[in-house]
This record gives C-alpha cells, sequence and structure tokens, in this order.
C-alpha cells in the first residue's frame, strides 16, 4: 500500500503553501516571497479526507484550516476590467497543530 500526502506550510511572512509530500526542496523556500517556511503540517491523503456521511463527516486527513491575519489587496485594471491581486493575503502561524519550524 502507498502512502498518499501533501505538506500544508506556512513562510515567516504569512504566506500559505502546499509542498508535494516526495518534493524534498519544494517545501523549503516560499513560491511567493522566497522565504523560509515558519510552520508545516502533513496531510495524509491515504484513505480519503473525510469519514462518515452527510451531516456527520469528521476530517481524517489531518488538514489543518488555517485563519486569515490580512485579507489580500487587490486593484481593478483599467485595460481588463478585472481585479488583479496586488498583495497576497497572509495568515496567522497555528500554535496547537502542525510544527512549528
Amino acid at each position: 500500500m502507498s502512502f498518499e500526502g501533501y505538506y500544508q506550510l506556512v513562510c515567516t511572512n504569512g504566506h500559505q503553501y502546499n509542498a508535494d509530500l516526495y518534493g524534498e526542496e519544494e517545501h523549503t523556500k516560499c513560491p511567493i516571497c522566497n522565504s523560509c517556511a515558519k510552520w508545516w503540517n502533513l496531510v495524509n491523503l491515504t484513505n480519503g479526507s473525510f469519514e462518515g456521511d452527510g451531516d456527520n463527516e469528521t476530517r481524517i486527513d489531518g488538514y489543518v484550516e488555517l485563519v486569515v491575519e490580512k485579507a489580500a489587496k487587490t486593484c481593478k485594471c483599467d485595460k481588463c476590467g478585472n481585479d488583479h491581486i496586488i498583495e497576497q493575503e497572509t495568515y496567522l502561524v497555528p500554535t496547537k497543530e502542525g510544527h512549528i519550524v
């Protein structure tokens, strides 16, 4: 039987990113700002993410729902009318789950 999963990470600047379980080099630097990880958590997808049915589902993969510290900043493009992110959303580093680096 194989093991399936990924790393959940938050860098020292509060950016959230994910890294492949088997990609050793992928999780060392934040893809947004290139800073080091401050927190990580292993999400185990081997047996699925939830157990139970409908209203009684329980999360079993270890995923941690992160709390937004500062919402992303956007601007509306004059050329295309689309909203563009000009400053990434940041998250609080969990203290009760996962691992602080």
